[in-house]
């Protein structure tokens, strides 16, 4: 299938000059960057470097015609890999002979069982050889692996033959797992593990999952070590030590979340690594698999979510990352902290993140940025201390000036601590005072993070400041907080949303004057807001949004079936419709459409298999119904995810046509 469509060619490039990194000639540059500068999907998505370090996968290329350039470092020719448009979500390679690509398109058909048409973004990984030739794809002809929207990759088995683990399905009871495009009615596909030949793209089912198991995390060797199940009420973290037949249990909780969470495999050690909330606060354990003992490796302290960074060809823990406002690393492993610390004082300001090394350390590919520095790559040899660029996600915006970040703290009026960051122009003319832009995330189990983000700062290039509160139910700030959020769609969250404007202190800051933007769940917010609180937010733009929770819960039954693990999160996060109806649709913007309602930008993506423009649409009927002002943009092909430059530009030219509209930038 995806031969055709691609439609790959080869040609030899010229070879990539590696040179000392050097800074940027400050340029004239417009005050307002053209939107098309912000728009474009970035000219670097992604750098992997080989296991050996002799070459450097890049991803990117021109805003609508991708690349895959295979950069060999020694200077010698490179091949570029012609995408055009293809949606290329990740590379990685496997082995020092082979990239694998993973590809997303969209797929709308009939189910056998129910005759329903049903629609799905599916993902699957192409891999190329050297020459920048076609393999095959991995898991092609797999009989009912193929039902599988996503086949994750979990882990890498390197040899003669490289192969890789991943995540699909098979035939057995009711699965655990994602969609899957054969509807299930009381049984049908459970969750496997399939080892697969890189080279053939064949694959041999290692493990079959139970009724419920949602994921697994597996050895070098490709042996499955940690396994999650979903059932009967319960999510279970259960583990296997080397050399053992049987799992033990580490944690069993009555909800969708666990006491502990699992961060991550260590293979060396044969230990998982945990987040557990104490008493003592956030903790950070090393559970042997060996003997069950358990180790506190992180801090104890203010509860904050973190992560697992894990050596890619070892398989070793090599630090744990936390932090708040910015990430803050505990290395495992000193002399990778040593070159971290060495890299973050040279890029002072900015955060420094490494993305792959080869086997022997020797080179280390690392992107830098910061909310005012769009993300810049680079390969780092630490013997010459040399950082060699490898290309801007942003080339042309260099030179312009961007908004400036700030951390801002407040209390919600039931004394909950929250934050916020805060960007404003820094070129504002004088007199001009910058309306507020609130930017809620997505998820809503999510954050925004110190880092650059294209949507934010066009608005901030246009003289609007961007206000992106962390209300409760985000990711990054412990269990606890993520539970707050749980029902609370439409109250709490929304109510530390619109709280977060009273924190800003800045005298260059119009909190008088203030729009609601967002997408997925910051599109619901947008409409909540538009809806209930007409009389703080002057319009509204909703990318995506969900506009009625009780449909909204009935899609993804109708996808996933009613005992699917979807289903229960999103009982119990949002609520349950059939225990709480008048609360989900009290809390619902398409119910709550009036006369006072504020003008409100609907913007959708045809292919949105996440958020149905279903619910855009919804929200488009009531808005007409009512004489309400609204202007709908419709991004055709797209997907939930601004996975076009057309899409991005679109969206940006409709934000600051009706933003000067409704609230126009002014003295």
């Amino acid at each position: 299938m995806f031969r055709a469509v691609l439609g790959l060619c080869a040609p030899i490039l010229a070879g990539l000059a590696l040179a000392a990194a050097t800074p940027l000639a400050a340029s004239a540059q417009p005050a307002k960057p053209p939107v098309s500068a912000f728009a474009r999907l970035p000219a670097v998505t992604a750098a992997e470097i080989s296991p050996n370090g002799q070459k450097i996968a890049i991803l990117g290329g021109a805003p609508d015609n991708r690349t895959i350039t295979l950069n060999p470092i020694d200077g010698a020719v490179a091949v570029a890999i012609r995408l055009g448009n293809v949606d290329v979500k990740s590379i990685r390679w496997a082995g020092d002979a082979y990239v694998i690509a993973t590809v997303r398109a969209f797929d709308s058909r009939k189910n056998f069982e129910d005759g329903r048409i049903y629609s799905y973004n599916i993902q699957r990984d192409i891999v190329f050889d050297m020459q920048g030739k076609i393999v095959g794809m991995l898991l092609d002809g797999a009989t009912w692996a193929g039902f599988a929207t996503v086949r994750p990759i979990l882990g890498d088995i390197e040899g003669d033959r490289p192969a890789v683990v991943m995540l699909g399905v098979d035939l057995l009871g009711q699965s655990g797992y994602g969609d899957t495009r054969m509807k299930q009615k009381g049984g049908g596909l459970v969750a496997a593990l399939y080892k697969v030949d890189v080279a053939s793209g064949d694959g041999r089912l290692i493990e079959r999952g139970k009724d419920g198991t949602m994921w697994w995390a597996v050895d070098r060797k490709g042996d499955p070590r940690v396994r999650i199940d979903s059932d009967l009420g319960f999510t279970t973290l259960l583990a296997r030590r080397k050399g053992a037949a049987t799992w033990a249990v580490i944690d069993r909780s009555p909800n969708m979340d666990l006491k502990v969470a699992f961060l991550g495999y260590s293979d060396p050690e044969d230990a998982v690594y945990l987040y557990a909330d104490t008493a003592q606060g956030a903790q950070i354990l090393r559970h042997s698999l060996a003997d069950g003992s358990r180790t506190v490796v992180g801090p104890a302290g203010a509860s904050a979510a973190a992560s697992l960074l894990a050596d890619p060809v070892t398989g070793q823990a090599v630090a744990i990352v936390t932090g708040t406002e910015k990430p803050e690393y505990q290395w495992l492993d000193e002399k990778l902290g040593a070159v971290h610390a060495k890299l973050s004082r040279g890029f002072k300001g900015r955060t420094v993140t490494f993305t792959s090394w080869s086997r022997d350390r020797s080179r280390i590919v690392l992107k830098v940025e910061s909310p005012s520095s769009a993300p810049v790559w680079y390969l780092f040899e630490p013997a010459t201390n040399q950082a060699s660029p490898l290309g801007e996600e942003y080339p042309e915006l260099a030179g312009a000036a961007l908004g400036s970040t700030s951390w801002i703290s407040y209390q919600a009026k039931d004394g909950t601590a929250l934050n916020a960051y805060l960007t404003v122009p820094t070129n504002l003319p004088a007199g001009v005072r910058a309306p507020v832009i609130v930017m809620p995330h997505g998820g809503p189990v999510a954050r925004d993070d110190y880092g650059f983000d294209w949507w934010e700062q066009f608005m901030v290039s246009r003289g609007y400041a961007v206000l992106k509160p962390q209300f409760r139910g985000s990711d990054g700030f412990g269990q606890a907080f993520i539970r707050a959020g749980y029902a609370e769609w439409g109250g709490k969250m929304q109510s530390d949303i619109a709280e977060a404007i009273g924190a800003i202190t800045d005298p260059a800051v119009d909190t008088s004057r203030a729009c609601i933007v967002g997408a997925s769940f910051g599109g619901y917010s947008a409409l909540h807001g538009a809806t209930v609180r007409p009389d703080r937010y002057k319009c509204a733009i909703s990318v995506n949004g969900v506009s009625d929770l009780p449909s909204m819960i009935g899609h993804a039954k109708l996808y996933g079936g009613n005992d699917s693990p979807t289903i229960r999160y999103l009982r119990e996060v949002i609520g349950d419709p059939r225990v709480t109806p008048d609360a989900l649709n009290a809390a619902s913007p398409f119910q709550r459409v009036g006369g006072r309602t504020a003008p409100i930008l609907l913007v959708y993506a045809a292919n949105d298999t996440t958020v149905p423009n279903s619910q855009s649409k919804l929200m488009e009927s009531a808005l007409g119904r009512v004489g309400s002002p609204y202007q709908v943009v419709v991004l055709d092909g797209d997907d939930h995810y601004f996975s076009s430059t057309k899409s991005r530009q679109q969206t940006l030219e409709a934000t600051e046509a009706f933003l000067a509209k409704y609230l126009p930038v002014t003295k």
